[in-house]
């Protein structure tokens, strides 16, 4: 198996879960706006593929993040507004490996 080759997702208490499947990333992602995370100090989810460099970001203030660990001269992109149904379909459509769909939204 390729070291690479794999997922993690990190919550908003700093939680590491590598390969995380659907239901835990849907609770990951509704405890973000629970009062059990209103103490933390980054209200945010975020899911790192290893194989890609791109981590999606999802905080408590509805936005979304695209930024990539491999190239340090990616311009990180966001898009405001959104909601946590949608927030649980992009990230499904990560886990997923469908980078190309997630790249190609409209980011601001």
């Amino acid at each position: 198996m390729d070291s690479f080759n794999h997922m993690s997702l990190i919550d908003s208490f700093g939680t590491i879960y590598i390969n995380p499947n659907v239901d835990k990333i849907n609770e990951c992602l509704l405890n973000i706006f629970d009062d059990v995370t209103i103490n933390c100090p980054h209200r945010d989810v975020s899911l790192t593929d290893y194989e890609s460099g791109y981590v999606l970001i999802y905080h408590h203030n509805k936005s979304l993040a695209l930024d990539n660990i491999n190239h340090k001269h990616f311009t990180i992109r966001t898009i405001s507004k959104v909601a946590l149904d949608n927030a649980y379909h992009l990230y499904s459509e990560f886990r997923n490996k469908n980078i190309f769909y997630i790249k190609n939204l409209q980011w601001e």
